[in-house]
């Protein structure tokens, strides 16, 4: 088996044999997720003018790609400085992973050293508690930071929950986007780990962009007019072929705070499920931080979700990283 020689990025021509290896490397990490066409080619949107790019990989053997690497950075409400990277290789080619978390580290301490000291710096990535990736990621010195569930709920057996006086439940409309977006962003400011780049109307442009997007399954929660809650689902008919399963997806299930704990969370979390039961969808998937100072974990829990899978965001300072990281970048 030949040596992999690692790469620069050289745009669209590379996508869609890396979302091939990218799919296979997500299950045998324990990432019982595939990644849609969109939301891949959305990862590697800001890079595709750069050829080659210098913020991401690809590993290539006998003229096949076989692994790659991306990395990015972000600051959060913390007040911290996070540099990511997310790899991904075909299991078979042994010591490949550790090659492209060496050039992703190399690449952003060299990043780093650019930017002003605004705060404490670390590094970041995800992985599934006692895997494989799990192990080499926590020899390279990183230590778990946050631990997040997947929750699974079977689409029967739905019961439509009460509304509280007063809140009416409704489609968002194409009029209403970005009242029900700014709703959901002020609302996730108290979230660990909240980001103002993952909340700007860019992002909002890539979701309402996406070939995931269906407007009529975002709901929001209306008072005397005013959106005080959203949901949003979405069904990957692509996964769901893959993996051949019936799943939908609940997301950013969000209260503006002077509206919460009155049960309109639970009557969103309702209206989600019998609607994706209703377009034929037999199990629901939510991710929940395990710390949510909102409660959303025991919201789940008391709706009939189980934890399926347990996601971990790993960190380790990026001060004091050795000089001789530099020697590994490759490009």
């Amino acid at each position: 088996m030949p040596e992999p020689l690692i790469r620069g990025f050289m745009g669209e021509q590379d996508l869609g044999a890396m979302q091939e290896v990218s799919d296979v490397s997500r299950l045998a990490d324990g990432m019982n997720m595939v990644y849609d066409t969109d939301a891949f080619r959305n990862m590697f949107a800001p890079l595709m003018d750069k050829l080659p790019s210098r913020n991401a990989v690809a590993a290539e053997a006998g003229g096949k790609i076989v692994g790659h690497a991306l990395i990015w950075w972000r600051d959060v409400a913390e007040g911290q400085r996070l540099y990511s990277h997310q790899s991904a290789a075909l299991p078979e080619y042994e010591g490949l992973r550790a090659r492209l978390m060496d050039w992703a580290e190399a690449r952003l301490l060299e990043i780093s050293e650019g930017h002003p000291e605004i705060g404490e710096k670390f590094l970041e990535t995800q992985t599934v508690p006692g895997t494989e990736l799990d192990s080499l990621v926590k020899a390279r010195g990183y230590e778990p930071a946050r631990f997040f569930f997947e929750m699974l709920r079977p689409l029967n057996d739905l019961q439509e929950v009460k509304l509280p006086e007063g809140i009416t439940l409704t489609v968002v409309t194409e009029g209403g986007l970005k009242e029900a977006w700014a709703v959901s962003r002020d609302a996730f400011k108290d979230q660990w780990g909240y980001s103002p780049k993952n909340w700007s109307d860019e992002r909002l442009e890539d979701i309402v962009g996406s070939s995931l997007f269906d407007l009529s399954l975002w709901f929001v929660a209306l008072a005397d007019g005013e959106v005080v809650g959203s949901v949003r689902n979405y069904i990957k008919s692509q996964e769901n072929d893959m993996l051949n399963r019936k799943r939908g997806y609940i997301s950013s299930i969000c209260v503006s705070r002077p509206w919460r704990r009155r049960g309109i969370a639970a009557a969103l979390l309702s209206k989600s499920m019998r609607e994706l039961a209703a377009r034929g969808m037999a199990e629901a998937r939510l991710g929940v931080d395990s710390d949510s100072p909102t409660g959303a974990l025991s919201l789940y829990m008391n709706s009939g979700f189980a934890v399926s899978n347990t996601y971990v965001s790993c960190r380790k300072p990026l001060c004091g990283m050795p000089d001789s990281l530099y020697g590994k970048s490759h490009q």
